[in-house]
C-alpha cells in the first residue's frame, strides 16, 4: 500500500464560505484501518466570510481524505471522501 512519495507534498484546496464565524477545520484521513484528524482553529473569521483554502497535507499511506468546516452553531459542512489511488 505505498504510495508515490509525491502525495507526501499533496495539497488541499477549497473555496469556503460561511455565515456565521467558523470554529474549526478538520481535515479527515482514513488507511483503512485508522482514521486520523488533524484540526485546524478557524476562530479568527467573521460571519459571512470567505476564504481560498491551500493545505499542505502528507497522504502518504491514506486511502481517502474529506474535508470538514464546523461554524460557532456546531453547524458542519463536509466533503464526500476523495479516495486516493
Amino acid at each position: 500500500m505505498k504510495k508515490s512519495s509525491k502525495l507526501a507534498k499533496a495539497r488541499l484546496k477549497a473555496d469556503i464560505e460561511w455565515t456565521y464565524s467558523l470554529s474549526r477545520m478538520v481535515t479527515v484521513l482514513g488507511d483503512g484501518k485508522t482514521i486520523y484528524r488533524d484540526h485546524i482553529d478557524m476562530t479568527d473569521t467573521q460571519e459571512f466570510g470567505e476564504r481560498d483554502l491551500d493545505l499542505k497535507v502528507d497522504l502518504s499511506d491514506r486511502s481517502w481524505v474529506r474535508l470538514e468546516i464546523w461554524d460557532i452553531a456546531n453547524n458542519g459542512a463536509f466533503t464526500q471522501p476523495i479516495w486516493i489511488e
